[in-house]
């Protein structure tokens, strides 16, 4: 007996806990399609909706990718799938569909369960006989395997979200907690929480945590009060925490998370730059340099933790990619902490080729140039927008600490001196790191006149925070 079959068998009865009514349930014939699109912006696209139990109902989008779409372009008999658009509900969530499977309802699911990391405050709920909520927030308990109509439940599934941001991506952090969304204190919040906050809602890897109430003060309980996290929790209530009144709502705690689509800078010459790449539904894929100038050069280059673009490229610089375009006519303002904030065409959606891949110069302010791997090269800093090499007269083991930790590698394996990767360019400068130095511009420097191209300072990088030996080289 099919999965269909199943759910039209005529029921008499269902026992609700509780002070509800056990309601008849009677057999409904679906109307033809069982499935649609619904406000896309023309009849080939849309939100997938799915009748079933004498209603129309959306899909949630965890798990759902390329196969579930080629199923229901293939039902609605329409051509392959184009791009596959996930969004969070809670009504059925189809996993572990294929290609080739028949309709869509003959797929697995979990049947009515509400599994979202976002807000997800039901106005109702559908009982399917056990729990499938988290943290004591669940439906009416249900006994035998009857559905029964909808009933008000007003229950969240989520336990976190952020409120007040001016994206979705950031805001103050609220938590659910004995029935009531209340604040965070700030007492001890660092970046292990934030991370922890940010994995739990699906996004990036946070960029801030902030405190004294940084957006704004939140009012009812304080629900969590100095949370201690080490960063691998899945959710913020998992981590140790003190639950006290001795803090205010002035103190709420906040957070700004990196947006979900996450980028790469490909084929380049420096970990600064390179072709453009975004992560998005299980693959990498390119941007099409169509209208792509210096605002969305400085999106990219913000989301790798550059301070800004130097360079916007087009027409393939940095070489052709493979696989998908995922996006085209992309119109940021640059002041987005994400590509995917910024206005496309809509993902996969593009009419240009490989040879038209965007590309990106980010002001990282060191690069390392004409090394055999990404970890070594000689060193050049930008200085009011013109790049300069270090005088090697001067350049030591902390010049060369500080250059790896600003481009996010290792530790500093060598600081090499007399130009072994070649002269450099621009203004040479004297520099005096001591070690401890986030950026290599933080270090004392000064216009040098002793030295030529001759006489440039380079680096060998570890890859990793393991290798703690140094050594200087050419002394």
């Amino acid at each position: 007996m099919g999965k269909m079959d199943r759910l039209l068998i005529l029921l008499l009865a269902v026992f609700i806990t509780g002070t509800i009514a056990a309601p008849t349930v009677e057999v409904v014939n679906p109307p033809s399609p069982v499935v649609r699109l619904v406000n896309g912006s023309t009849i080939y696209e849309g939100r997938v909706e799915m009748f079933a139990y004498d209603a129309w109902g959306t899909v949630c989008g965890l798990s759902w990718d390329m196969n579930e779409a080629r199923v229901i372009c293939r039902q609605l008999g329409y051509g392959p799938a184009i791009s596959a658009s996930g969004a969070a509900t809670y009504v059925p969530e189809p996993t572990n569909a294929s290609p080739t499977e028949p309709p869509y309802y003959d797929c697995s699911s979990y049947e009515w369960q509400c599994y979202y990391n976002g807000e997800c405050i039901q106005d109702y709920q559908r009982c399917n006989g056990y729990s499938d909520c988290y943290y004591n927030e669940d439906e009416y308990n249900c006994f035998g395997n009857a559905v029964a109509p909808t009933v008000d439940v007003n229950s969240p599934c989520s336990v976190v979200r952020l409120v007040n941001g001016d994206t979705i991506y950031e805001g103050r952090v609220e938590v659910f907690v004995n029935g009531s969304w209340g604040t965070v204190c700030d007492h001890g919040w660092a970046m292990r929480e934030a991370q922890v906050v940010c994995r739990q809602l699906g996004y990036g890897p946070a960029i801030r945590a902030l405190d004294d109430a940084a957006y704004g003060q939140g009012v009812g309980p304080i629900n969590l009060v100095h949370a201690y996290c080490s960063g691998w929790e899945s959710s913020i209530l998992d981590c140790q925490s003190y639950f006290t009144d001795h803090c205010f709502h002035s103190e709420d705690a906040g957070v700004k998370c990196s947006g979900p689509a996450t980028v790469r800078l490909v084929n380049g010459g420096a970990s600064n730059e390179g072709r453009v790449e975004v992560y998005h539904q299980g693959e990498w894929g390119t941007v099409c340099d169509d209208g792509w100038g210096l605002d969305d050069a400085n999106v990219i280059c913000r989301m790798l933790g550059f301070p800004a673009a130097f360079n916007a490229w087009h027409g393939a610089h940095f070489g052709q990619g493979s696989g998908g375009i995922i996006l085209d006519d992309v119109n940021c303002q640059g002041y987005e902490s994400s590509i995917a904030e910024c206005q496309h065409n809509g993902w996969f959606s593009h009419d240009c080729g490989h040879y038209q891949d965007a590309g990106v110069t980010c002001e990282s302010g060191v690069r390392l140039v004409n090394g055999s791997s990404l970890y070594e090269g000689r060193v050049e800093l930008i200085v009011n927008g013109v790049w300069r090499t270090p005088c090697s007269n001067t350049w030591s083991i902390g010049d060369a600490s500080v250059t790896c930790k600003q481009l996010g590698f290792g530790s500093a394996i060598s600081a090499l001196r007399y130009a072994p990767y070649g002269p450099g360019i621009g203004l040479i400068v004297n520099l005096h790191c001591y070690g401890w130095e986030n950026s290599i511009l933080d270090c004392q420097s000064s216009t040098s006149t002793r030295c030529d191209s001759g006489e440039v300072g380079g680096v060998v990088c570890s890859a990793n925070h393991e290798i703690d030996w140094l050594v200087v080289v050419n002394t």
